[in-house]
């Protein structure tokens, strides 16, 4: 029998048999004349014709009860395997829960209810928008630690066979580098012990045109009418610093014009797993109190387009060390400038693209 409500050709076929067969049967008994002769049948093999036909429709229905049945108890498997992980989700919340309300202390039910009521609009947000919403500061430190430590597991489960990788965007906004309460730097030592466990990061950079054209000029002079370069010449000076982290970074130029998509992103931090499962925080950007704030992204098809995105830019003739060659070799006071900045990034000969 069909296993959906609607009925299949199967379904139609048979009923048809269980209608025709006894109908048929008490036809030939009734056709065939009585008797023992040639072509004849004696009354007790009409009775057995008759009763065959009878009890095929009874045989049928019963082998569809017992398909049905094993489908029942399939669909009840799932369920309760549904209902199992839907219990041990709450049970983690219900000990508080009752706590809260055996305390008897009317003061503690009215704040757990008005948490719970936050927990409950923050819930069915994330279910309709496939997006955590703006986090706090220590939220989004939080969830940054969770993705380090994703992808650290990962590469000691896959060993000599680990393939994932950190993307991260940045604008080099003049308040991007902020240091609130010690997260910053906290992060900033997470990321330096991921590039000496050898985690490879793949760095978009958005630059505006004004950057490009300060580097070429000649004396070369900080400009003081660009506030992206203070945020770009840190980088350099980061990730630049060791042998060890240029074979472990790579940075892309890209010009603010060029992607509207990602000039709006204004910064993001994922996480690539060896299997391919990508984890975003995106969105960057200092709140009201210059605190560093994100959201999550958990939308399958988004996770999806911005894989797209990244990788669309993530290419050899991106790369930073090319983009920036043109100009900077056209002044040979910014190779100064960047020696005086320990900076040990090593140019190619190649023109700006």
């Amino acid at each position: 029998m069909s296993s959906k409500n609607q009925w299949g050709w199967l379904d139609y076929l048979l009923l048809v048999i269980q209608i025709v067969l006894p109908l048929a049967a008490i036809y030939i008994a009734w056709r065939v004349p009585t008797g023992v002769g040639s072509g004849q049948m004696s009354e007790d093999v009409k009775v057995s014709l008759i009763s065959l036909g009878l009890l095929v429709p009874l045989l049928i229905n019963s082998i569809a009860n017992t398909v049905h049945k094993k489908e029942i108890d399939s669909s009840l498997d799932d369920l309760r395997s549904s209902f199992s992980k839907l219990d041990e989700s709450i049970s983690r919340l219900s000990p508080v829960l009752e706590e809260a309300v055996l305390s008897g202390n009317g003061k503690i039910m009215r704040f757990a209810c008005r948490r719970m009521n936050e927990a409950n609009t923050l819930l069915r947000y994330v279910v309709n928008n496939q997006r955590s919403g703006t986090l706090k500061p220590r939220e989004y430190y939080e969830e940054l630690d969770y993705l380090a430590q994703l992808i650290k597991e990962d590469k000691e489960a896959q060993g000599s066979n680990f393939t994932g990788e950190i993307w991260a965007m940045t604008s080099f906004a003049h308040n991007e580098w902020v240091d609130v309460d010690g997260y910053e730097g906290a992060w900033t030592e997470t990321l330096q012990d991921m590039v000496t466990l050898g985690i490879k990061t793949e760095r978009i950079c958005i630059v505006p045109d004004k950057l490009m054209d300060a580097i070429k000029t000649d004396p070369f002079t900080p400009p003081e009418n660009v506030s992206q370069f203070p945020g770009f010449i840190a980088l350099l000076k980061t990730y630049y610093s060791s042998i060890n982290i240029q074979t472990t970074a790579k940075h892309y130029i890209v010009k603010d014009t060029i992607e509207p998509d990602l000039t709006q992103a204004g910064g993001f931090f994922a996480i690539k797993l060896t299997n391919g499962e990508m984890h975003i925080l995106t969105g960057e950007t200092v709140d009201r109190f210059g605190s560093m704030t994100a959201e999550v992204v958990f939308g399958e098809e988004e996770i999806e387009k911005f894989r797209e995105l990244c990788v669309r830019f993530m290419q050899t003739r991106y790369l930073l060390e090319d983009i920036i060659s043109a100009p900077a070799n056209a002044s040979q006071s910014f190779h100064e400038y960047l020696d005086q900045k320990d900076v040990a990034i090593k140019l190619s000969s190649k023109s700006e693209d």
